[in-house]
């Protein structure tokens, strides 16, 4: 579980600059490839990625899905809805923290099919002690820094996107996170 926020000019320019402040965020390490969003967008409501779909529970009531789409971004020219973003944030919470975890010890990875990732070809950059501090996705640059250990699972806390010129298109940081052996529903 990591409580995060994200931020920067993709998401601002989707009209959604300020919407992802310090979100709960679950990644099941159980090989289901799930990340769950909880409360979001509002109290009471929960985004789910799984199988290649975003769905919104209201309570249990499913209220909206619609598929993760290619390279796992939502349209790019108009404003993202609740859906939008929650494929957004899920994704980005994935590649973030859980594709490293889930691939310790590769530098390349071609994730399968269904999984919530932006790309499927990953280049992951390690320092000494064997934490990621580049990914490289798709023409974009991801700089991770700030690494910190929760219940044995290292983490990176801070990431900032850049796009293929050096500009920094989004933001992202985490403010906690936990590890549980509980699962998840």
């Amino acid at each position: 579980m990591a409580i995060f926020s994200l931020g920067g000019l993709w998401m601002t320019a989707r009209g959604r600059g300020r919407a992802v402040r310090c979100i709960p965020g679950f990644l099941p390490m159980d090989g289901s490839h799930r990340v769950i969003l909880d409360p979001f967008p509002e109290k009471g409501m929960r985004g789910v990625l799984e199988g290649g779909r975003a769905r919104l529970f209201r309570g249990d009531d499913e209220v909206g899905s619609q598929p993760v789409g290619a390279g796992g971004f939502p349209p790019a020219k108009r404003r993202w809805t609740d859906l939008d973003l929650a494929v957004f944030a899920g994704t980005t919470l994935w590649t973030w923290i859980g594709l490293p975890l889930a691939f310790p010890d590769q530098d390349e990875v071609d994730v399968p099919a269904g999984w919530p990732a932006t790309s499927r070809h990953h280049v992951l950059h390690r320092d000494g002690a064997g934490n990621v501090v580049r990914h490289d996705e798709g023409g974009l640059t991801h700089e991770l820094a700030e690494h910190c250990e929760f219940g044995g699972a290292v983490v990176a806390t801070r990431r900032r996107t850049q796009a293929v010129r050096g500009v920094t298109v989004l933001w992202g940081d985490v403010v906690a996170a936990a590890m549980h052996g509980k699962p998840l529903n």
